[in-house]
């Protein structure tokens, strides 16, 4: 029904960061994924129970050519992959959006679209780690701001050695939780 359904995209996808939490007694892996050619993004969604495996093996960091589903609805944020082939390490940069402007431009029209959702993948080009009263911050060229969540926030700063870098991320309203960084022509997964 997915396959007939939904919006297909054939595209050369980065998967750009991947988060897995636990939920009671089964395991929640979210695969945030964009399109070189076509900028979309989109959410692979997969669950497990805690001693099992997720049903598909997904490698952040990783560019993969296919086809991608993505399920009806307002949204159209969760995908998944029909076909992959050729995967292969990040070549390029990622894409991605200039501004943290721009950036929750999109969130905005998103959440038009869909108030009910409540995380957004993200890259954001040049953008610099900083700390202020105790807090941390990824900061782009026009000095604007996102908090940061999790607490390798030094290991984060050294690795950019506080030069502009682009972060791969989930925003959750609230914070972006670093998932990767493109850093001199290297993808590295957080």
């Amino acid at each position: 029904e997915l396959e007939q359904d939904g919006e297909r995209v054939v595209d050369l996808w980065l998967v750009a960061g991947q988060r897995t939490e636990d939920e009671d007694r089964i395991r929640v892996q979210r695969s945030w994924i964009v399109g070189r050619a076509t900028g979309r993004w989109g959410m692979v969604l997969q669950f497990a129970p805690h001693n099992q495996s997720f049903a598909d093996v997904i490698v952040p960091g990783s560019e993969q050519a296919g086809e991608v589903v993505f399920y009806p609805g307002a949204a159209r944020q969760r995908a998944k992959f029909l076909i992959r082939e050729q995967v292969t390490g990040v070549a390029d940069r990622p894409p991605g959006v200039d501004t943290i402007e721009m950036f929750l431009h999109h969130i905005a029209d998103a959440l038009a679209r869909l108030p009910w959702l409540t995380v957004f993948g993200a890259i954001l080009h040049d953008v610099t780690i900083t700390m202020h009263d105790d807090r941390w911050y990824v900061r782009d060229r026009d000095g604007h701001c996102l908090p940061i969540a999790g607490r390798d926030h030094w290991r984060l700063l050294a690795l950019t050695g506080g030069h502009p870098v682009d972060v791969a991320g989930e925003w959750d309203g609230y914070c972006l939780r670093p998932l990767g960084l493109y850093l001199n022509g290297v993808y590295r997964v957080l």
